[in-house]
């Protein structure tokens, strides 16, 4: 059984907690980078995806179509 009083148990004691809070941050830490670059990579990429002719198309489509360039009546 421990026993708070217990001289000898000390530095064991402060080593687990020691250990104990050394992973924790390392955990927090590695967690918080990956956050980080998971949010930031995709702006690093240089790939850019090329407009097809289906895209012009459409985009000709929708510039003609007027409920996407009137006004709602008030």
């Amino acid at each position: 059984m421990w026993d708070p009083t217990d001289e000898a148990e000390r530095p064991a004691r402060r080593l687990r907690w020691a250990v104990a809070a050394a992973v924790t941050t390392a955990v927090i830490a590695a967690a918080t980078v990956t956050a980080a670059w998971m949010s930031v990579s995709p702006m690093l990429s240089s790939s850019t995806p090329e407009c097809t002719e289906h895209d012009r198309r459409l985009t000709e489509q929708l510039a003609a179509d007027p409920v996407l360039t009137s006004l709602r009546p008030a």
